[in-house]
C-alpha cells in the first residue's frame, strides 16, 4: 500500500540525532517531521528527488547538523513520558 502508519523508526532516527530523509506518504512521516526543519519529506514515488535530497545531505554539513538537532528535539515530543500523559489526559476527558 501507500500508505504508512506511525513511523516509530523515524523518531527513533531523529532521537539519535540522524538527520532524516523520507517519502511524503499519507499519515505517518508528515505527521512526525516538520518538514525542512526536523527533517526533509520528498513526494511518494519519486525516487530522483530522494537521491537528490540525500546527496544534497551529503554535500552540506550544517544542514544535515541542524536537522540532526531539530530531529533529535522533535523526537522528545514523542517520549514515554508524553505520551502515556497525553493517553491519561484523552482517558479522563472520555471518562468525563
Amino acid at each position: 500500500g501507500l500508505v504508512e502508519g506511525f513511523g516509530n523508526i523515524i523518531v527513533e532516527a531523529m532521537a539519535c540525532g540522524v538527520p532524516v530523509v523520507a517519502t511524503d506518504c499519507p499519515c505517518g512521516p508528515r505527521e512526525i517531521i516538520r518538514d525542512g526543519e526536523s527533517g526533509i519529506l520528498v513526494p511518494m514515488d519519486d525516487s530522483e528527488a530522494l537521491a537528490q535530497t540525500i546527496h544534497r545531505l551529503l554535500h552540506d554539513r550544517g544542514r544535515r547538523e541542524l536537522l540532526a538537532e531539530q530531529g533529535s528535539l522533535r523526537a522528545r515530543d514523542f517520549s514515554i513520558g508524553r505520551m502515556v500523559k497525553a493517553y491519561e489526559e484523552f482517558f479522563l476527558q472520555v471518562q468525563a
